[in-house]
């Protein structure tokens, strides 16, 4: 409740001269109805989030200028007092899908070159987080493995391959990976208009290392 009061008294929002309700959609974010017909998407992060979803901003403008039909943020800011920081987008409401294949490569491919020009503008991520991420990985796995009921006589070989050699991780850059299991999972509204921040979510990591 906290968080919806600090939502209402938003700049963005208080500008806008207008009735308007919300409604906590998930724990992160929530539907803000403008006179019951305008409506935005409202999600909160941690504060550190801040100058990744600047730099994200930043590289879909430029995008949009270039012609890319993107959904824009809107706008990005601090909520110091609870240590968040919130992103405001338009609220999307239908997703765009054909009922031939052949529209639906075009749409397919569409959303590839637009994720391949966003690559392009996005530098090397400075960020040992994703180093750790993968050790962590490792030792789940080699703990979950002690504990199944079979284990192979020479499996000891694969597990001493990848701590002999996980040094090689080390001087990798990451840079930023869009997660998600289906294209399908891109929401696209039924103008063609992409959502591309809606993917189930975008980590930092080496992209030959991943795990």
């Amino acid at each position: 409740m906290e968080t919806l009061n600090y939502i209402k008294n938003l700049d963005f929002f208080k500008k806008l001269n207008s009735n308007f309700e919300i409604s906590k959609s998930t724990e992160d974010i929530y539907v803000v109805s403008i006179d019951g017909i305008k409506k935005y998407t409202v999600r909160v992060f941690s504060k550190d989030s801040y100058k990744s979803i600047v730099d994200k901003k930043h590289k879909i403008d430029t995008l949009i200028e270039k012609g890319r039909k993107l959904y824009p943020i809107l706008e990005v800011g601090i909520i110091n007092e609870l240590a968040l920081t919130y992103r405001i987008t338009d609220y999307i409401n239908g997703i765009k899908r054909y009922d031939n294949d052949k529209d639906n490569y075009k749409l397919g491919y569409y959303i590839g070159e637009t994720i391949r020009d966003y690559h392009e503008l996005s530098k090397p991520i400075k960020n040992d987080n994703w180093v750790k991420n993968y050790g962590h990985k490792i030792r789940n796995i080699f703990h979950e493995y002690y504990l199944c009921d079979y284990i192979g006589k020479k499996d000891y070989i694969l597990f001493d391959y990848v701590k002999q050699f996980s040094y090689l991780i080390k001087d990798r850059e990451a840079i930023e990976i869009f997660s998600f299991n289906n294209i399908r999972d891109i929401p696209v509204d039924r103008k063609g208009k992409v959502y591309l921040f809606g993917v189930q979510g975008i980590v930092e990591a080496d992209p030959f290392f991943r795990i």
